[in-house]
């Protein structure tokens, strides 16, 4: 069988070096990420842009290794008879050589509980920045002029004519 070839065996044992750097970027991510949400939670935000720098590095790198990973499987799917690289990681498992399937599966299942995991924290990162926009649009809300008071400034910024009285923000004080 040609899985069992020097060549099939490399082209196998390139995919799970690549995986393993997919990993390990993703891994990275998640960390980052998580760096973010408790940076978010302390309210220091003032440190988030450093993170996102980072961020977007690793997403370069995701990238890089993206296009890396495609590569590796057309050839696997070429010598394996195929003429598109139509094949899943389920079925370049099933036609691995036998000591190499054990360790795709295995990279499998770790990149879909990790990739299962940065999709909650987005999801939790999503609601906790609905939230927060919630508090200060409500926060906003109480800056605007009570009674239909006049600041002295339209809500473009155009300078109009002032009107004596509180706003709710002076009244909050």
């Amino acid at each position: 069988m040609w899985t069992n070839t020097t060549a099939g065996r490399d082209q196998f044992s390139a995919l799970v070096g690549v995986l393993r750097q997919e990993y390990a970027a993703l891994a990275w991510l998640a960390f980052k990420v998580s760096h973010a949400e408790l940076l978010t939670d302390a309210h220091e935000a003032r440190f988030l842009p450093m993170i996102i720098d980072e961020v977007d590095e690793i997403a370069e790198e995701l990238g890089t290794i993206e296009i890396a990973r495609a590569m590796i499987v057309d050839e696997l799917c070429e010598a394996l008879g195929d003429r598109d690289d139509a094949r899943t990681l389920s079925e370049l498992i099933s036609a691995a050589p036998d000591d190499i399937a054990p360790v795709l599966s295995e990279l499998r299942e770790q990149l879909l509980e990790l990739t299962e995991g940065l999709a909650a924290t987005a999801s939790r990162g999503s609601a906790t920045a609905k939230a927060r926009l919630a508090t200060i649009h409500a926060a906003l809300d109480n800056l605007e002029p009570a009674g239909g008071a006049e600041t002295g400034y339209d809500q473009w910024g155009a300078k109009q004519a002032p009107t004596a009285g509180a706003t709710r923000f002076d009244t909050s004080l």
